[in-house]
């Protein structure tokens, strides 16, 4: 609904942490996989500047400034979520009131 919130903080505590820690494992996941993509890409680019005739190395480079600006982003975004999983944490050990 209109109370959702991009931290997750109109939830309870703890599906607040469930629902953080989900978010960052897929966004982990996703980095993992424009960072094989990158490496993937370079290799290509290795292959095609010392064999020509397979391809043209200038044709990647789109492709990999793409995936380097979704590295970017991901990160930033997985450093969110990480900042806000420490919060939500922090919030369940308080709420237990020890």
């Amino acid at each position: 609904g209109p109370h959702m919130t991009e931290d997750f903080s109109h939830l309870p505590p703890e599906q607040q942490r469930k629902r953080l820690q989900q978010q960052l494992e897929e966004r982990s996941r996703e980095l993992q996989k424009e960072v094989d993509q990158r490496e993937a890409l370079k290799k290509m680019k290795d292959v095609y500047e010392k064999t020509p005739q397979m391809g043209d190395p200038a044709s990647l480079e789109p492709q990999i400034a793409e995936t380097l600006s979704n590295i970017e982003r991901l990160k930033l975004e997985v450093q969110k979520y990480e900042a806000w999983l420490a919060e939500a944490e922090s919030r369940v050990l308080s709420n237990r009131g020890d």
